[in-house]
């Protein structure tokens, strides 16, 4: 949905073929069947025809690039699968929740939203959440032509960043000394559903980007807890950036099929992050 102060997308060109890269590796997409009944291959510059799907990208180091013959997934086989989570009128909601609100107890979270770097930030906390950080409502709808046909709906109950128990909070005395100075970061923070209080680990973003960073299993832990009986499914949405292991320098979100639970950051999204 459009907002006012947007700035308009510059393309002025649509691309439905693949990369000339696909060229390099023998990848050929296949568009349509010949008359006679036999699929036709077209080359990365043939136009796309309107029926077709547009053709994927296939960079370097892409799966497809990888292996440009591996066999391509009908939509029978598909919805054949045995993993396959299937919708039941008991089960035919998506959810999605919105990214949890901060309490005034752990302020400082606040300030991981937003970039490390001045000029990013300040740009950044300017565009506030217009641009850097999608509205959930614009999600919700995009979702819900998507996957038409079944409710999309917000989650109900709010969820908030909050003190986790372990972490005491910093006495006047040492508050005081550090005035004019960064506040330390919380190794830990809780994030409070309706029912209780669950540990988010936290860390220094390796890169700097961002000053810290989320762990992704605890904030799955949290998807998974708090996943209405009627779901579908539940895409939990975050602000901040992620990571899942001690190796990563980030990580955008994962979704669990089987658990029918997704966590996806916007944090590396922002856009400010491109200049």
């Amino acid at each position: 949905m459009p907002h006012d102060g947007l700035e308009q997308c510059k393309q002025e060109i649509l691309t439905f073929t693949s990369s000339p890269y696909a060229n390099e590796i023998g990848y050929r997409q296949r568009v349509h069947k010949s008359p006679a009944g036999k699929r036709k291959r077209s080359d990365v510059n043939d136009l796309a025809e309107s029926s077709s799907f547009p053709a994927p990208l296939v960079l370097p180091g892409d799966d497809l690039a990888l292996d440009p013959k591996y066999p391509p997934q009908s939509l029978l086989s598909w919805q054949r699968l045995k993993e396959r989570n299937m919708v039941t009128r008991r089960r035919n909601v998506i959810y999605v929740a919105a990214p949890p609100d901060i309490d005034p107890a752990v302020e400082i979270v606040g300030s991981w939203i937003h970039p490390k770097n001045s000029k990013q930030k300040a740009r950044s906390q300017r565009a506030g959440s217009l641009n850097a950080h999608p509205d959930v409502k614009d999600i919700v709808d995009y979702i819900s032509a998507f996957y038409h046909g079944l409710p999309v709906k917000l989650l109900p109950s709010a969820l908030v960043f909050g003190r986790w128990e372990d972490e005491s909070p910093p006495s006047k005395s040492k508050a005081s000394k550090r005035k004019g100075k960064d506040e330390a970061a919380p190794t830990s923070i809780g994030l409070r559903t309706a029912s209780e209080n669950i540990r988010i680990r936290t860390r220094a973003s390796p890169d700097s980007v961002y000053p810290s960073q989320l762990n992704l299993d605890d904030l799955l832990d949290v998807a998974i807890s708090v996943l209405p009986s009627d779901a579908y499914a539940l895409l939990l949405l975050v602000s901040h950036d992620l990571y899942e292991d001690d190796d990563d320098i980030f990580v955008c979100g994962r979704a669990y099929g089987g658990s029918r639970v997704a966590v996806i950051s916007t944090a590396r999204y922002d856009p400010y992050l491109d200049d």
